[in-house]
């Protein structure tokens, strides 16, 4: 939306949340549609937002094209290193605590979504799937592991009771 549009859109919008509705409209995509659709007369953007009902996002294979597969690990080690913060908006009442990582440091890690200063929550979905991947992979390995342990354990433990027995039987 063009910002002469958005001062004529937020006119009608309280004048204490118009510096920071103004700063989520030009730097987002989420909220053009919410102004756009009812009256935010005496909302908040998070009451305005919720009003939405969800953030549905069309994903069906056949809206899809260049399909290629990712490597779970390396997103999860990506993941690993990416700055998460708490943060509020500029004009955002500072009580007001948001968390995770800003859009740079998120495009430098993944590569995807429409530039370096948006998250696209599709985008924020599939990376932490794919950690969830790979993490879930990592304890499937990790029980694999200790139950071969364990045996190896009630083994010894079988090896040691036997030792002791012949052990007290040559007493």
């Amino acid at each position: 939306m063009p910002e002469d549009r958005v001062d004529d859109v937020l006119e009608r919008v309280d004048p204490a949340k118009r510096d920071f509705l103004k700063t989520v409209i030009v730097t987002t995509a989420f909220v053009v549609p919410t102004i756009a659709s009812f009256s935010m007369d005496g909302l908040s953007v998070y009451e305005a937002h919720a009003q939405l009902a969800s953030n549905v996002t069309l994903s069906d294979r056949g809206a899809k094209e260049r399909f290629a597969p990712v490597d779970p690990d390396a997103i999860l080690a990506r993941v690993a290193r990416l700055p998460i913060e708490t943060w509020n908006y500029r004009g955002q009442d500072p009580p007001i605590r948001h968390i995770g990582p800003m859009a740079q440091d998120f495009a430098a890690a993944f590569g995807v979504g429409p530039d370096d200063r948006h998250i696209d929550l599709l985008d924020a979905s599939g990376v932490a799937l794919a950690a969830i991947q790979a993490l879930a992979g990592r304890i499937q390995a990790q029980e694999v592991e200790l139950r071969a342990l364990r045996a190896e354990l009630r083994r010894l433990q079988t090896d040691v009771a036997a030792a002791a027995s012949l052990t007290d039987a040559v007493v």
